[in-house]
C-alpha cells in the first residue's frame, strides 16, 4: 500500500514531524523544543508505526537519529523514497560528526541532509518550524 491509497494531505502547518530516535535525551529535547515553537512531533516506535504514521499523518518532515538501533532507519528511508506519494518529504538525519560510515549510509538511503548532533541541537527550533531551511552547520562533515 502506498501513501496515495490513503486520505488527502492536510495543510502543512497541521502535519507533524515524524521522528526516528531512541535516545531519551534527544527525544526530551525535541519534545521541549516542539512545545516551545508550537509544532507537533510523532515518534515511530516500530517499523509498522513508521509506515502507519506516513499514511495517517503525512508528516512534513522526517528526522532520523543515526544512533537509533531499534528501527531499521535506512530501510525505512528507502521505503519512503520509493513511494511516489511521499515525494517531497524532507528527511534530515543527525548523528556523530566523526562517523562518516553512518553519514554515508544515511545519504545512500535517501536522506536529504545529515547534521552533526551539535548542529542539530542548535538548529532544532528552526528545523521544527521549517525542516528544510538552511541552517548554520560548522560541524557537518563533507
Amino acid at each position: 500500500m502506498t501513501l496515495a491509497d490513503e486520505r488527502p494531505v492536510p495543510p502543512d502547518d497541521e502535519r507533524p514531524v515524524l521522528v526516528v530516535a531512541d535516545d531519551l535525551f534527544v527525544r526530551g529535547r525535541i519534545d521541549a523544543t516542539a512545545r516551545a515553537v508550537g509544532r507537533s512531533v510523532r515518534y515511530a516506535r516500530s517499523a509498522d508505526d513508521f509506515r502507519a504514521a506516513l499514511r495517517a499523518d503525512r508528516p512534513r518532515a522526517v528526522l532520523v537519529g543515526l544512533a537509533a538501533t531499534r528501527l531499521p532507519w535506512a530501510e525505512l528511508v528507502r521505503e519512503l523514497r520509493a513511494d511516489p506519494a511521499a515525494a517531497g518529504t524532507y528527511v534530515l538525519a543527525f548523528g556523530p560528526h566523526k562517523n562518516l560510515d553512518l553519514r554515508a549510509r544515511a545519504l545512500d538511503a535517501g536522506v536529504d541532509r545529515v547534521l552533526a548532533n551539535s548542529a542539530f541541537t542548535r538548529a532544532l527550533p528552526q528545523l521544527l518550524a521549517a525542516p528544510s531551511a538552511e541552517v548554520a552547520d560548522d560541524d557537518e562533515e563533507t
